[in-house]
């Protein structure tokens, strides 16, 4: 949206005036479908105008928000290097490693014949890979239990 400072040439008054953009102010007056509110003469020029900028000082709020916004992202570098100093990055695999970690079961590679002989260790059938229980074939990516 721009605003223009109109000016009546029949009645000599000025008034403002908003577009959706220059543009669509030139195909208005050129349509002429621009008018005066007062006298409803056509004769409606566009006045010079200043771009309005606004020269304040930058307030107190602002000096705050960005001291909050400073303070909020040291914390978060804290965390993130607390993190990466005292955890150890475990890899796509987590959840198989959690349950081994768990269950008490060494770590074993996560492979279909890994998950076969632990899950043998655990009490259950031996299945082999790929063949239908109940009807389902194996899936061994929604990770069975160790």
């Amino acid at each position: 949206m721009i605003r223009y400072k109109l000016n009546c040439k029949n009645c000599e008054i000025s008034f403002d005036s908003w577009f959706a953009s220059s543009k669509e102010y030139e195909k208005l007056k050129k349509k002429s479908l621009l008018n005066c509110h007062v006298c409803n003469s056509r004769q409606v020029e566009k006045s010079l105008m200043a771009p309005k900028l606004i020269n304040k000082p930058i307030s107190k709020s602002f000096d705050n928000e960005n001291l909050k916004f400073k303070k909020i992202t040291n914390k978060i570098k804290e965390y993130q290097k607390f993190i990466k100093n005292n955890f150890e990055f475990v890899g796509k695999n987590f959840a198989y490693e959690a349950r081994s970690i768990h269950y008490n079961a060494p770590l074993v590679a996560a492979t279909p014949a890994a998950r076969q002989d632990s899950s043998s260790r655990a009490g259950f059938n031996k299945i082999a890979a790929g063949t239908p229980a109940a009807g389902n074939p194996i899936s061994w990516d929604s990770g069975s239990p160790i």
